[in-house]
C-alpha cells in the first residue's frame, strides 16, 4: 500500500474503526471530478491464545468496516505482538465476503523464543517472510507468504481488490503441529478504497413552474449513487451560471435558492457528490423570472374623460398577459356613487383586453369609476399596478 497516512492507535473497546484521508467535496472542480483513493483503518484488541496444535481461542476475531466505504483498491494487515515458540507452525488467514487469503502459512522462523513480533503483510513489501532456524524473523513489512511447499511463495491480498470494503474482515489462526504455543495481542487492517461511479441527479425549480415573480425559489432535488459499491449521495452545490458554485451542503430533497439578478430566463445548475467525493455532471432547469407588475393601458373611456356616451365601451388593454382566472366581476368593477354597476367582465387573452359590458346603458351626467383589484395578476403572479380610473358621461 502506497498511502502515507499514519496508523490510528487502538481504542479501549474490543473493535474500533477509524477513517483517514477524507477529501473535502467542496474542493473538487466543476464540471465533474473523481475522488482520490480514501483509507479506512480498523482495529481489534481481542487477544488470541494459540494452543499446542489446533485453532486459536477464540478461533477468529473480526473487524467490521462500516457501510459506504466503496470498492477495495488495496489491503494491508498488521499482526500486533505475535508470540510463538515455533513460528513456522502457524497458518494465519484473512477472510472477507467468502474470499480467504493466507497471510502466513509455515512461514517465518523456527526459533524457540517467546519474543513479540509485529508484522505488516503488504503486497507492495519488498520481500516474503524470511525463514531461519537460528534468527528471529524481525519486525517489518512482508508480502503474505506461503512456505508450505518446497519454496516460500507470495500469496496476494489483491484477491480482495475490486470487492466491497465494507463488512466483516475475519482473522483466524491455526497451529498446525504439536510442541509449541503462543498468542496474538491484536491486529489491524488498512484499506484503500474508492467508489468507481459518480452520482447523478436532477433539479426542478418551483415544482416545474414556467414563471416566477420572485428570485427566491425552491429547488426540488433528486439524486442517486447506484453502483454496487455506492458511498451514497452526501452533498450538493448550486450555480446560476455553471461556473461559480456555492459551497457544498448536505444532500436534501429541497433547497432554497436565489436566482440571478434581472428579469428573463434563468438557469440553475446542481452537482451532487457522493460520500467519497466523486462529483456528478451538472444537471439544470430553467424558469422565467418576471418581477415587473402589469399595467392597464389604452383605457376606454380615457382617464378623466368627460362627455362620454352612455353606450361607450368600458375596456383596457394589459401591458402583458394576465392570469385569466384573476379577471372576474369581483376584481374588475364599474361603480357609480359608491355602488357597483352590474356588468359582465370578460378577458380576451389573445389581445390582452379586459372588457366591462354593463347590463344597461350608463346614466347621463354621472361620474363612473373603474376599479381594478390587486388580485388581478400576470402569469408570474405580479399584481397589476393600475388601480383604476374615472370618467363622466354627458
Amino acid at each position: 500500500m502506497t498511502h502515507t497516512s499514519s496508523r490510528l492507535r487502538p481504542l479501549a473497546t474490543t473493535v474500533a474503526v477509524g477513517l483517514l484521508a477524507t477529501t473535502a467535496a467542496g474542493a473538487l472542480a466543476a464540471p465533474a471530478s473523481a475522488a482520490p483513493d480514501q483509507t479506512v483503518a480498523g482495529f481489534s484488541t481481542v487477544a488470541m491464545a494459540i494452543p499446542d496444535e489446533g485453532p486459536s481461542t477464540p478461533g477468529s476475531t473480526a473487524i467490521t468496516i462500516p457501510a459506504g466505504k466503496g470498492q477495495v483498491k488495496d489491503v494491508d494487515v498488521t499482526l500486533n505482538s505475535l508470540s510463538h515458540t515455533y513460528m513456522r507452525d502457524l497458518e494465519v488467514t484473512l477472510t472477507h465476503n467468502g474470499t480467504a487469503v493466507k497471510l502466513l502459512d509455515a512461514s517465518g522462523d523456527s526459533v524457540d523464543t517467546t519474543a513479540f513480533r509485529t508484522y505488516t503483510l503488504d503486497d507492495e513489501a519488498a520481500t516474503v517472510v524470511p525463514t531461519s532456524s537460528s534468527v528471529v524473523t524481525p519486525d517489518g513489512s512482508y508480502k503474505p507468504t506461503d512456505s508450505s511447499g518446497p519454496e516460500p511463495v507470495a500469496t496476494s491480498l489483491a484477491s480482495f481488490d475490486g470487492g466491497a470494503a465494507s463488512g466483516t474482515w475475519e482473522l483466524s489462526i491455526v497451529d498446525q503441529a504439536g510442541g509449541d504455543e503462543g498468542s496474538l495481542a491484536g491486529w489491524s487492517i488498512d484499506i484503500d478504497y474508492n467508489d468507481p461511479t459518480a452520482p447523478s441527479g436532477s433539479v426542478v425549480i418551483d415544482g416545474g413552474a414556467a414563471l416566477t415573480d420572485s428570485s427566491a425559489v425552491t429547488l426540488g432535488l433528486a439524486a442517486s449513487d447506484p453502483d454496487a459499491f455506492t458511498t451514497g449521495v452526501a452533498s450538493m452545490r448550486f450555480s446560476n451560471d455553471g461556473t461559480s458554485w456555492s459551497a457544498f451542503q448536505p444532500y436534501a430533497a429541497t433547497a432554497a435558492w436565489t436566482l440571478g439578478a434581472g428579469d428573463g430566463t434563468k438557469t440553475v445548475w446542481v452537482q451532487y457528490a457522493d460520500g467519497i467525493g466523486n462529483v456528478s455532471e451538472p444537471a439544470s432547469d430553467t424558469i422565467v423570472l418576471d418581477t415587473k407588475a402589469p399595467t392597464a393601458k389604452k383605457l376606454s373611456p380615457k382617464k378623466n374623460a368627460t362627455g362620454v356616451k352612455t353606450t361607450a365601451k368600458v375596456q383596457f388593454k394589459a401591458s402583458e398577459a394576465l392570469l385569466k382566472s384573476t379577471v372576474t366581476k369581483k376584481t374588475v368593477k364599474l361603480t357609480a356613487g359608491g355602488k357597483t354597476v352590474k356588468a359582465k367582465v370578460t378577458y380576451k387573452a389573445s389581445k390582452r383586453k379586459v372588457v366591462l359590458t354593463p347590463k344597461k346603458d350608463l346614466a347621463r351626467g354621472t361620474i363612473y369609476k373603474v376599479k381594478i383589484s390587486k388580485k388581478v395578476t400576470d402569469l408570474a403572479g405580479n399584481s397589476i399596478a393600475t388601480k383604476g380610473w374615472k370618467f363622466t358621461t354627458r
